[in-house]
Order: structure tokens, then C-alpha cells, then sequence
């Protein structure tokens, strides 16, 4: 079951990088917000369906309040925050320049961890930090084109709010017996993020600008796959992964993004780039395996 686990999670971030390469290209034509709205209206309804349809999983009942207020926190920092700097950096940057900077969540979710969680790095995380520090520097030797500091500034951001999710994550799995199941608690994290943007979108987004029949194609894709798949996915591999396993997988998005953006986008990697790449996947490794 753990290898089946690690080839279906592989294969959703291999989807996942897919689809958000042609949002890339869909955001030229539909306006961020729009998209971001539209994808997660998508997204919560799927995971409802599978939730309480599929997987015909109860309303849990005797939950603790500050249970539900934890996931509460964590739809509003992953689902509602994250997806509108997501979206909002995307359009501006590079998408594999995207997908590069969102994975140093690991090394901030360690920094964050040592103030709120009182856990020290060891000396493997903090060299590890280092190294993914130095292939930020080398990735970026060139300076960022006209317009790319607004989308760097956005990422930087959601990568805030990314390892914030995480703390608050930890600290739900350090809450024994706290009744709710890893699909309850996506599900539940998706639908508090979705309801304000979905509300916020039907109020000043209607009548929706022209959209192409391509591009509700990937709008649908990136709310079903990025997001519901992805949350699925991970529910069902913590079953039998370790976490900081599935953080080395969902690392590889990072790789199948760079690949898709080649063909699709035309945007190919330069040599400093590619080694600031490498750099930083073996770095946030040394990061994630003692992290998670």
C-alpha cells in the first residue's frame, strides 16, 4: 500500500504542475480573482461529493472548539489567503520561478516551528537551510525582470501563510483523539477558505467576463486537480507516509513544472537557474526529513 501511495501522490503533483502551467497561460486572457473564485467554487463542491457522497463520512459530533477554530485558521490562511497570492503571483512571474520560490515553505515552517512550537533544528536543518539559501542566490544571480518584484513579494507571502498552515497542522496532530479524520479536516479547511471568496465573487464579479471554453477547462482542472485532488491525495498518503515523506514527493512539482513550462510556455531554465534548482531540492530535503 506505501508504494501505491507514493506513485498516486506522485502522479497528483505531476497532474497538479500540469494544470497549473496552463493557468499560467489562462491568466493572460481571464482576470486573477476571477479565476481564483471560479476554481475554488470548484474545488469545495468536489470535495463535498467525496467527502459525504464517496467516502459517506458523518457530521462528527462532542468537538472541541478549539479543534474547529485550528482548521478554521487553516482554510483561512491556505484556502482563502494563499490561493488569491497564489493566482496573483502566478500571473506575474515566471511559473517555474513560481514553483521554486513556493518551495521554501520547509524552510520557513522550520523557522516558524522554533518560536511557536519551542522545537530546535538540528544541525542537518540548519545546513540544509543554508544551502537552499544559497541556491535562492544562485537561481536568482540575474536580476528579476520589470514587474516580477510585485509577484515575488505575493509569493513570499503565501509561503508565509503556507508555513503557517503547517504550524498550525503540527500542532492539531500534537491533539490526541481529536476525533476528525485527514478528509473531514481538508474538506472542512476548503470549504472555510472557498465560502468568502465564492461570496465575495458572486457579489462583484457578475455578470462573469467572456470566458472561453479552453479556459473554463482549466479553470475547472486547477479547482478539481490542484486543489481537491491534491488535498485527497495527501489525505489518503498520511495513511502511509511519514510526513516528511510526502513533503520530498510534493517537491517534485516542482520538477514537472519546469518541464511542462518548456513545451507549453517556452520558459526554459539557464544554467544558474537549474543548479540553484538542484541546490535547493537537496537543501529543503536535509529541511524536510527532520521537520515533518
Amino acid at each position: 500500500m506505501k508504494n501505491k501511495a507514493v506513485i498516486k501522490l506522485t502522479l497528483t503533483m505531476a497532474l497538479a504542475a500540469l494544470v497549473i502551467t496552463y493557468a499560467k497561460q489562462s491568466l493572460t486572457d481571464v482576470p486573477f480573482f476571477t479565476f481564483v473564485w471560479l476554481q475554488m467554487a470548484f474545488a469545495s463542491g468536489a470535495m463535498l461529493i467525496n467527502t459525504f457522497i464517496f467516502q459517506k463520512e458523518k457530521l462528527p459530533r462532542n468537538i472541541k472548539s478549539k479543534i474547529y477554530l485550528i482548521i478554521v485558521g487553516i482554510g483561512l490562511l491556505n484556502y482563502l489567503l494563499v490561493r488569491i497570492l497564489f493566482y496573483y503571483s502566478l500571473e506575474r512571474l515566471p511559473v517555474t520561478t513560481h514553483a521554486y520560490l513556493l518551495n521554501f515553505v520547509g524552510v520557513v515552517t522550520m523557522i516558524l516551528s522554533m518560536f511557536f512550537l519551542r522545537e530546535k533544528p538540528r544541525i542537518t536543518q540548519v545546513f540544509g537551510a543554508m544551502m537552499a539559501m544559497f541556491g535562492l542566490w544562485l537561481f536568482f544571480s540575474e536580476s528579476p525582470k520589470e514587474g516580477e518584484l510585485m509577484g515575488m513579494f505575493a509569493v513570499s507571502l503565501a509561503v508565509l501563510c503556507l508555513a503557517g498552515t503547517n504550524i498550525l497542522l503540527r500542532h492539531l496532530h500534537m491533539i490526541k483523539d481529536h476525533g476528525l479524520s485527514h478528509n473531514y479536516i481538508a474538506t472542512f479547511s476548503v470549504c472555510i477558505g472557498s465560502i468568502p471568496l465564492v461570496l465575495f465573487g458572486l457579489m462583484n464579479d457578475l455578470p462573469l467576463p467572456s470566458i472561453s471554453a479552453s479556459n473554463w477547462i482549466i479553470i475547472i482542472a486547477n479547482g478539481l486537480v490542484a486543489n481537491a485532488l491534491v488535498m485527497t491525495a495527501f489525505s489518503h498518503a498520511m495513511q502511509y507516509l511519514k510526513a516528511y515523506e510526502a513533503s520530498m514527493i510534493a517537491m517534485t512539482a516542482l520538477i514537472f513544472t519546469a518541464l511542462f513550462a518548456m513545451p507549453i510556455l517556452g520558459d526554459y531554465l539557464n544554467l544558474s537557474e537549474l543548479l540553484g534548482i538542484i541546490l535547493m531540492l537537496i537543501g529543503i530535503g536535509f529541511v524536510q526529513r527532520q521537520v515533518n
